[in-house]
């Protein structure tokens, strides 16, 4: 009953979302509906994931819609250059080794197409150098998402809610912070705890494994990203959506024990505050 009821609350929130202008081609506007309505028809399945289906349940707008797809993106590229003749003119970022795209506007609502994966796919291979394909399966996916709040599914066409971790609606309201990410994937992903330092400063608690992983891991994730790649997550991840660099600084620092660390969180969050450029429109995966 409960799961209707927040399937219930989606559905309001997607139905007022979906039927934003998502671009115009060609003089023509297209609507993100109109997009998973032609990609449904094509027997293409999609599922709204990640941050916005969490905030969806949150009782909030989302700033974008993440879409999982049991499709190659080639394919999905393909059908929607038939309500979207000019797609490339559309196109703002494009990971293909990862089955990713994102597709929109600058300054406008837009959507991050990504293939549902399966950490088969690695073979051993670090991160970043495997090529993803497209899986049908929700709890392969959920080896490649970080929080278990992030790995909710809402079926488009059946509006059938997906909890395939069991934990990530109750961890949602209960503000828990839980990993669900497989370890392999871990090792490769140096801003997983940067993500656990955001949602701490939104007021979540992590659980005891995600605490321990965080003091773990803090700074030789931020010595390993650098200076300029922690500056433009804080841009993109922090300042991007109206959050306070300073306050994510300031809760950060405590945590790191090396100079280093801290040193470059200092650099990253003075480059913020002098004006860095604005980090660019990119696919997050």
């Amino acid at each position: 009953m409960k799961t209707e009821i927040h399937a219930s609350r989606i559905a309001r929130f997607a139905q007022e979302q979906f039927s934003k202008v998502l671009l115009v081609s060609q003089g023509k506007s297209v609507t993100v509906d109109d997009v998973l309505r032609h990609l449904h028809k094509a027997g293409i399945r999609c599922y709204v994931a990640g941050g916005a289906v969490r905030d969806w349940l949150d009782g909030k707008y989302a700033n974008d819609i993440d879409i999982s797809l049991d499709e190659n993106i080639a394919k999905v590229k393909n059908t929607l250059m038939d309500i979207i003749p000019d797609l490339d003119l559309f196109v703002l970022d494009e990971l293909k080794a990862f089955g990713a795209f994102k597709l929109g506007t600058s300054g406008g609502i837009d959507i991050d197409f990504n293939i549902l994966r399966s950490i088969s796919a690695t073979e051993g291979k670090y991160l970043y150098d495997t090529t993803f394909y497209a899986v049908d399966s929700l709890k392969d996916d959920v080896a490649l998402r970080d929080f278990s709040f992030n790995a909710i599914y809402w079926d488009v066409p059946s509006e059938k809610l997906h909890d395939p971790t069991g934990n990530g609606i109750e961890d949602l309201f209960s503000r828990t912070i839980r990993i669900v990410t497989h370890e392999a994937i871990l090792a490769s992903n140096y801003k997983t705890s940067l993500r656990i330092a955001k949602f701490l400063m939104r007021g979540f608690v992590a659980n005891e494994e995600t605490q321990s992983y965080l003091l773990e891991h803090i700074d030789t994730d931020i010595s390993n990203l650098g200076c300029e790649r922690v500056a433009n997550w804080l841009h993109c991840q922090i300042l991007d959506k109206k959050e306070s660099v300073d306050h994510f600084a300031n809760s950060v620092e405590p945590l790191c024990k090396t100079s280093q660390a801290k040193e470059i969180l200092k650099q990253a969050r003075a480059s913020i505050c002098q004006g860095a450029p604005k980090c660019r429109q990119h696919v997050t995966i």
